[in-house]
């Protein structure tokens, strides 16, 4: 009997050797090699992701180095709502803007009874939009998107150049239904893999200012927590956009970054510089362009009634 159990824990230490090897070996194949490669994952499969040719372990890290990040890792210059929303208010005073409403900034043009030089910074405008976004009852396209995508803002930067500037927006994404998607597609795997309740989406933005005043801007990047490299962090913000509808693109996604934030600056008033006496009140003729563009601020001409 003794030879008997001895034996029975031989072959299952054998068992278990054979599967931790087995386990070693699989790790550092690809899914192409494992011939995963059209796996579907949401709606799109491995391949179509760009992770076929990743080994299973450096999947496994960066996922797991995803959820790891917090907003601190990637929020550069974070913004304070009470500080901001009053410094919002107080530009909006004398406005057409409903008291405690910012919403009303997306529906049309701020319109005041007087031409006024008001200053901007980038904090107040990322907590503008991110109070934009989340109140707006009827939103453009633009908006819509951000809306549907659960994006939170947590960051503006403004960075002036000679003639131009560069804009990073920092947004909180909740994976949602995503996280469902990809846990199914783990199978046993997601017993020891867990997939982040939610990522930072990292926009860089060129952009110039017209002769009307308003900011025109063009898609650099788009990235999970500033991460451009990592096959996986590509991989998730494609199904993170495949369920965002049809056609959806990295680079659409972003110039709707772009756009929300250019309705939103172009509503508070045209992008510019002035004489200004009392009260910051413009005298004068006024000068739209890149001019109102300082570094992490944005100055602009108030909108008056026709």
């Amino acid at each position: 009997m003794k030879k008997f159990f001895a034996g029975l824990l031989i072959t299952i230490l054998c068992i278990v050797a054979i599967v931790v090897i087995a386990a070693v070996v699989v790790v550092n194949l690809t899914p192409r090699q494992l011939k995963l490669e059209d796996l579907s994952l949401g709606n799109m499969t491995i391949e179509e992701l760009g992770i076929a040719d990743t080994k299973i372990l450096e999947i496994i890290k960066s996922i797991t180095n995803i959820g790891k990040v917090e907003e601190d890792d990637v929020v550069n210059r974070p913004f304070d709502s009470t500080a901001e929303k009053d410094k919002a208010e107080g530009n909006l005073d004398n406005s057409s803007v409903s008291e405690g409403s910012l919403s009303d900034i997306l529906k049309d043009k701020v319109v005041y009874d007087k031409r006024y030089l008001l200053t901007y910074q980038d904090t107040t405008i990322a907590y503008m939009l991110d109070s934009a976004i989340h109140d707006a009852k009827n939103p453009s396209e633009a908006i819509e998107v951000l809306q549907n995508a659960h994006i939170s803002v947590k960051e503006i930067a403004i960075t002036k150049k000679n003639s131009n500037g560069e804009i990073r927006i920092v947004a909180e994404i909740n994976l949602g239904d995503f996280k469902a998607q990809i846990e199914d597609k783990l199978g046993a795997a997601k017993s020891f893999l867990t997939v982040p309740e939610k990522v930072f989406l990292v926009s860089e933005l060129d952009f110039t200012v017209d002769s009307n005043g308003k900011m025109q801007t063009t898609s650099k990047s788009l990235s999970i927590n500033g991460n451009n490299e990592d096959p996986v962090s590509k991989a998730i913000i494609q199904v993170v956009l495949s369920n965002m509808g049809e056609g959806m693109t990295l680079e659409k996604l972003n110039g709707y970054m772009g756009s929300a934030l250019s309705e939103i600056i172009y509503n508070l008033g045209a992008i510019g510089e002035a004489t200004v006496k009392e009260g910051n009140v413009v005298e004068g003729e006024p000068t739209l362009g890149f001019g109102g563009i300082k570094e992490n601020a944005i100055c602009v001409i108030t909108h008056v009634s026709a």
